[in-house]
């Protein structure tokens, strides 16, 4: 077992994969919950006349990774990061087996509410943990593939988890979909304990100083450095749209698209899921021959081209082509933004920078999805939906502007180059800080 803390520096390793493994099962039962979640609510509150009972739903959902991510990125350098991914999917496992066991016998959207802010809080803990302990597993030459197997993974599951989650409902309700979720996530509990000890390397980078010093450190990191700083703008940015879209997908589908059934419903998700998982599967190429920059920046704008076609679109053929050209779009952002945060940050700040960036990036979901939901409420919703791709063309302009797009390679590319020409195994204290 010597050597077995380090990263693999040939293909991602034993311990990855049982971690990806857990990390599989758990995205399934989020995108069960995808659907299950709306379906409680509507269930509770009568219908979908109504879009601010499915923003808030979301945005409590949501929100906790704005919340942690200003403060839970010190905890994170300074805790194991497996234990908290275990606690986390027990907490979460508790949470929908409580909605599980009261759905259907009167229990009240104040109790849905509360169990999304829970659920979204120990998923903002995993998620973190997840993507600051890979780099501890994977060689830098790898992260990219990583996090790209991750990505396409999480389409997967995204396709398939809402109609599963369509198809339980319609058999036996809302009930068996919520004690599906609660099962997977002590499946994933169980697969990240057998990944085993992760050694933390020590590291002389930062000595360890006091929780706001720390905090403010992460922060200054992350505003200065540029690519850091522009691709958790750009996040951000797409966000604002995608909580909206996401929060009032229900009534998008239906309003809109005019969908006629549930199985539509279902269909364009599934379209959405196929997008991203191929946008996601060819990421790693796209960025060894474009750069982590501008594969980024392409991929916001092929996510606005496909949205503004989709929204101006009803049910049919081309709708779901317009939808699985919109998430491709979000495959190819995704994938090179997890990988800028991991190789250009500091080993002994990842889970800071890492945890503030998703926190900024993540933290206008909310917002997307609460403004959103009053401005459909109190003007045609159509109206607003339609207007929203205007602001991924604007930020796609800006991002010709920044570094993503000159220097989209950078001194990380000439690094990771010389790796592979060397192909040399990287060395003990080039292992990034797990636990």
């Amino acid at each position: 077992m010597r050597g077995k803390h380090l990263p693999s520096s040939r293909g991602l390793g034993s311990r990855f994969r049982t971690l990806y493994s857990g990390t599989a099962v758990s995205l399934l039962g989020n995108y069960v919950a995808y659907l299950t979640i709306p379906l409680l609510v509507a269930e509770v509150v009568g219908g979908t006349e109504e879009t601010l009972p499915f923003s808030i739903s979301y945005a409590l959902e949501t929100l906790p990774t704005l919340v942690f991510g200003l403060v839970g990125g010190v905890i994170l350098d300074r805790i194991r990061l497996r234990w908290a991914m275990i606690v986390a999917d027990l907490v979460r496992a508790a949470a929908f087996f409580y909605l599980a066991a009261n759905a259907g016998g009167g229990i009240r959207i104040g109790e849905i509410f509360a169990m999304a802010f829970l659920i979204g809080s120990f998923s903002a803990v995993y998620e973190n943990s997840l993507y600051a302990i890979i780099p501890a597993l994977v060689a830098p030459d790898r992260l990219a593939k990583a996090n790209g197997l991750i990505s396409a993974t999480q389409s997967a599951m995204f396709a398939a988890g809402p109609m599963l989650a369509g198809i339980m409902a319609a058999v036996g309700g809302t009930a068996p979909g919520l004690w599906f979720n609660g099962g997977t996530f002590i499946v994933s509990a169980f697969a990240v304990f057998m990944v085993g000890k992760v050694d933390t390397i020590p590291t002389e980078e930062e000595e360890q100083a006091g929780f706001i010093e720390e905090t403010l450190n992460g922060l200054r990191f992350l505003v200065g450095e540029r690519r850091l700083r522009d691709s958790t703008i750009t996040a951000a940015g797409a966000n604002v749209v995608f909580g909206f879209i996401e929060a009032t997908f229900v009534v998008m589908a239906s309003e809109v698209l005019l969908t006629q059934s549930d199985v539509e419903i279902g269909t364009l998700i599934v379209a959405f899921g196929l997008g991203a998982i191929l946008g996601a599967a060819v990421a790693d190429r796209v960025i060894r021959f474009l750069g982590l920059g501008r594969t980024m920046v392409i991929g916001v704008l092929v996510m606005a081209a496909g949205m503004g076609l989709l929204v101006f679109s009803r049910f049919g053929v081309m709708a779901l082509v317009f939808a699985f050209s919109m998430f491709v779009g979000i495959g190819l952002v995704n994938v090179p933004i997890a990988t800028i945060r991991q190789v250009y940050t500091p080993r002994a700040m990842l889970g800071r920078v890492i945890t503030a960036s998703r926190a900024l990036s993540w933290g206008t979901l909310p917002i997307g999805a609460l403004l959103g939901g009053v401005l459909a409420d109190r003007a045609d919703y159509a109206t607003i939906v339609r207007a929203t791709p205007l602001l991924l063309i604007a930020l796609a302009a800006w991002l010709f502007s920044t570094p993503l797009w000159s220097d989209t390679f950078g001194p990380t590319h000439r690094r990771l180059r010389h790796m592979r020409r060397t192909e040399a195994p990287p060395e003990a204290d080039e292992a990034a800080p797990a636990e």
